[in-house]
């Protein structure tokens, strides 16, 4: 006998932050094969290929956690919630932003290339402290 995984159906304020969550995952996802396509038929420096990078894994990531963190989440003030999927959605925006900000020189970590810009820098802080609070805020 099949097991059946069900989600409750999300209610009020629970069910508009979920979407407003999966639309971000998919503006990024957009975003992520523009910059693609972007280096792919322009001079444009590898850059680009980071902001896919980044955009493509770690953002939607952050979305489709949120997004489900938000259908399983408790009723009650969602102000905190808000406050989380702002930060993300800023943050990302910076992220896309930071390679048209003039030369940038790249360098990679353990698992994702970053950018030695302060957009990209600040951008990536303001997802990862989004994130945070996301996180804290999904385990109380």
């Amino acid at each position: 006998m099949p097991h059946r995984f069900e989600l409750p159906e999300p209610a009020g304020g629970r069910r508009q932050l979920a979407v407003a969550w999966l639309k971000l995952g998919v503006f990024l996802m957009l975003l992520a094969g523009a910059s693609s396509l972007l280096q792919a038929v322009s001079a444009l420096p590898g850059s680009t290929g980071i902001i896919h990078t980044d955009l493509s894994e770690t953002g939607w990531l952050i979305a489709f956690a949120g997004a489900l963190w938000s259908i399983n989440g408790r009723p009650g003030e969602h102000g905190w919630d808000w406050l989380a999927f702002g930060a993300c959605t800023v943050g990302a925006i910076l992220v896309a932003a930071a390679p048209f900000l003039g030369a940038l020189p790249a360098f990679a970590t353990s698992s994702l290339p970053v950018l030695e810009k302060r957009a990209f820098l600040a951008g990536g802080a303001l997802l990862g402290a989004g994130f945070a609070l996301l996180v804290v805020r999904s385990l109380t």
